[in-house]
């Protein structure tokens, strides 16, 4: 329960693809999805670029868009892809640490904006589970010359929330972001390793210059159409998910502990003031086999535990392992 997956996978996902031609190459640049999920968002094909996961589009961001002397701004705690992709490139990466509340300082943000070239936002955030701002986004796109990245691998459980998606920016023709989403989250689908991305057809085109030629295959093409068309059953789990986190949620804090609100499949958590998250972490792993996310002493983030939500059976057995040690 460490790695944010769903518990549950959907129907297609354990269908028989024995029609794909898998000798042949697959389509280069995935138009039959690009397609289905342009007429979903309603923007052109030219609009949508489809990734092997996230993680290509944010490397592939940071290898397009940032030039020499340059470098990638983002916030701290957040998905550490962006980190590692900036560094993979040697590319200089800033970060602006949230406040105790996770709230952002746009100021100190703005500190850093003449020498970055691209900024990650992540909204749902990862690890946090909360949500930017449309105040601080919209100040962001009307402040910032670069690329802005709006990292939305969660946003299906915003959008059950009835939170905006910066997808509706994109619609209004701003040309400098760019709204990244995937299938490992509500859909279920982390192991196809699919994502997708909707921005300007100018950030598209040069995406498509750099990235590889077959990036994704031709079996994750046809599961992700086929996922597309199971919305509802997405939409469905989305909801299970989030009902069982507010019941995890309930359990834990009645155990002592603080719990941290959260719009998506995981909440942040942190044990009695008596008790490390580094021993708790530890005996939940090595007593009854159920791995959390533990961050130690990392800022703002110290004796937390992060805790991906199951099915009812895991998260009943982690309120029982938790009882026995707290």
């Amino acid at each position: 329960m460490d790695a944010n997956e769903s518990p549950v996978a959907l129907n297609a996902m354990q269908s028989p693809f024995s029609d794909i031609n898998i000798n042949r190459y697959p389509d280069p640049t995935a138009d039959e999805l690009r397609n289905t999920i342009g007429d979903f968002y309603g923007v052109s094909i030219d609009h949508v670029f489809i990734g092997n996961g996230c993680d290509e589009l944010i490397s592939l961001c940071v290898q397009a868009f940032v030039r020499p002397a340059h470098g990638v701004l983002s916030i701290e705690p957040t998905y550490g892809m962006y980190r590692v992709c900036a560094d993979t490139f040697g590319t200089s990466y800033w970060t602006v640490p949230l406040a105790t509340d996770f709230s952002l300082d746009i100021q100190k943000l703005q500190k850093h904006f003449e020498r970055s070239d691209v900024i990650f936002l992540c909204t749902p955030n990862n690890p946090t589970g909360t949500l930017i701002p449309q105040s601080v986004l919209e100040w962001v796109i009307e402040e910032f010359s670069g690329l802005i990245v709006i990292d939305e691998a969660y946003g299906e459980f915003a959008d059950a929330n009835r939170s905006p998606s910066s997808i509706e920016y994109v619609k209004r023709g701003t040309k400098n972001i760019i709204v990244l989403r995937t299938f490992s989250k509500a859909f279920g689908a982390a192991g196809i390793r699919l994502g997708y991305g909707i921005a300007d057809e100018q950030i598209i085109t040069q995406l498509m210059k750099v990235k590889m030629p077959y990036n994704v295959g031709v079996l994750t093409q046809q599961i992700g159409a086929t996922l597309w068309q199971e919305r509802a059953k997405m939409e469905e789990n989305v909801r299970c998910l989030q009902s069982e986190r507010i019941y995890l949620e309930e359990k834990i804090n009645a155990l002592g502990c603080t719990v941290f609100p959260s719009v998506t499949n995981f909440f942040l958590m942190k044990p009695p003031t008596d008790i490390q998250s580094d021993l708790l972490y530890t005996q939940l792993r090595d007593t009854f086999g159920i791995v959390l996310r533990n961050f130690g002493s990392k800022p703002l983030l110290q004796n937390m535990l992060r805790i991906t939500v199951g099915t009812r059976e895991q998260n009943d057995n982690l309120v029982s392992a938790l009882s026995s040690l707290l």
